[in-house]
């Protein structure tokens, strides 16, 4: 009688040990575990994403931020729609603040990334240093190129996020 409950275990665990373990469930296996290529080619190519205005930051630095934006969604293989569309998958909301602390210029970001009905999915936040600032310092002391890392470090936090999550 002992023999046979560990003969059913065993026969459990043979049956089991010939699956991969991912096939039961990605989660389990390995949360963190990055998706496969496959995977992310997938989850990009459904999401249909839109910007939604900026704020916080005047027109002049959100421009160098929209066109660096644009054409680093499109390089990523994202598809991007203008405001009017409907049919979107993602919305990306920006905000800025400038911080002139201990003579040094920051921009503080965050984007997040909502769905149509406006439930927040996932947020990126950074911040990026403009260098030394004077004392009245403002938006005119920063540069176009910190406006356009942000731009680079958001998208490419969208895209790990997007390959890796089911939203």
């Amino acid at each position: 009688r002992d023999r046979q409950p560990a003969a059913r275990v065993q026969s459990a665990l043979d049956v089991g040990a010939a699956k991969p373990v991912a096939a039961v469930s990605p989660d389990i296996a390995a949360p963190n575990a990055p998706a496969s290529p496959a995977a992310q080619t997938a989850a990009l190519s459904a999401t249909r994403m839109q910007f939604a205005p900026m704020i916080g930051a005047p027109v002049e630095q959100v421009t160098s931020l929209s066109r660096r934006l644009t054409l680093q969604a499109k390089e990523k293989n994202l598809t991007i729609f203008p405001a009017a569309e409907k049919n979107v998958t993602h919305i990306l909301k920006g905000y800025f603040s400038l911080l002139n602390e201990g003579g040094k210029l920051t921009v503080l970001y965050v984007f997040d990334v909502i769905d149509p009905s406006g439930n927040r999915l996932h947020r990126i936040n950074g911040q990026e240093s403009a260098g030394a600032a004077a004392p009245n310092a403002s938006w005119e002391k920063v540069p176009s190129p910190l406006m356009e890392r942000i731009a680079d470090r958001t998208i490419d936090e969208f895209v790990r996020w997007r390959a890796n999550s089911r939203a």
